[in-house]
C-alpha cells in the first residue's frame, strides 16, 4: 500500500482515498435509507443522499492528504536509508554487507542448481599514486570511471561491489573457468584502452590484479 501511495503521489492518493469514502458512505446511506423506509420511517432521502457525500468528503480529504504526506515522506526516507546501506554512493556499487547478503543467496541457489559460479577479487594497482600525484577528487574519478566500466562489462545479474578502497568483487552466476577467463581478458582490454581526460590531462586507469577462484 505504501508503495501505491508512493507510486501515484500526494495528490492522487489523497483523491482515491476520498473518493473510497464518498462511495462507501453513499452506499452504506443508501442501504440505511432503504431500511428505514421499509420500516415506514420518514425520511428525507434526497438530504440524506446530499450528507452522504459531503460530510466524507470534508473529513477524508484534509486527513488523507496530511496523512498520505507523511506515508510518502517516510516511505521515501526508508528508500534513501536502504539505498545508503546497500550502495556505495560513490560508485553506487554494492557494499560490503549487501554483497554479502546476495552472494549467500546467489550460492544457495548455484547448489540447488548445480551450476557453477565463479568469484574476481580485482585490485587496482598503484591507485596511491594517483591520489598521491592527482589529489583524491581526481582518484574518486577513477574509481567511478572504473565501476562504470564493471558495469559495462558484466551482465546485471552478476553481483559487482565496491570491497573497500580500491578493492572490488564480482560474483558471477552460471560462469565456468573458460567463460570467465574470456571475460577478464575483455575487462583487461577494455581498461588498457581507456583513459580518462582530466583538465586536459588523459589518466589511465591504473593495471588490474585479478584473482579468480
Amino acid at each position: 500500500m505504501n508503495n501505491l501511495f508512493f507510486k501515484l503521489g500526494r495528490f492522487k492518493s489523497s483523491l482515491l482515498i476520498v473518493f473510497i469514502s464518498v462511495i462507501t458512505s453513499f452506499f452504506f446511506t443508501l442501504l440505511i435509507s432503504y431500511y428505514m423506509i421499509s420500516l415506514d420511517y420518514n425520511i428525507n432521502m434526497k438530504a440524506s443522499i446530499i450528507l452522504s457525500l459531503l460530510v466524507p468528503f470534508i473529513i477524508s480529504a484534509p486527513i488523507s492528504w496530511y496523512t498520505i504526506g507523511l506515508i510518502i515522506e517516510i516511505y521515501s526516507l526508508k528508500n534513501k536509508i536502504e539505498t545508503l546501506a546497500n550502495y556505495d554512493v560513490l560508485t553506487n556499487l554494492l557494499t560490503r554487507r549487501a554483497f554479502l547478503l546476495k552472494a549467500n543467496t546467489c550460492i544457495e541457489i548455484s547448489k540447488r542448481k548445480k551450476e557453477e559460479i565463479s568469484l574476481l577479487i580485482i585490485d587496482l594497482d598503484f591507485f596511491k599514486k594517483i591520489n598521491d600525484e592527482y589529489g583524491h577528487p581526481i582518484g574518486d574519478k577513477v574509481l567511478i570511471n572504473f565501476s562504470n566500466i564493471l558495469k559495462d562489462s558484466f551482465r546485471k545479474a552478476d553481483i559487482l561491489c565496491r570491497f573497500g578502497g580500491e578493492e572490488f568483487i564480482c560474483l558471477l552466476s552460471n560462469t565456468n573457468k573458460e567463460k570467465v577467463t574470456l571475460l577478464v581478458e575483455r575487462l583487461l582490454e577494455k581498461v588498457r584502452e581507456n583513459e580518462l581526460l582530466i583538465n586536459d590531462k588523459k589518466i589511465k586507469t591504473p593495471k588490474l590484479f585479478v584473482q579468480k577462484h
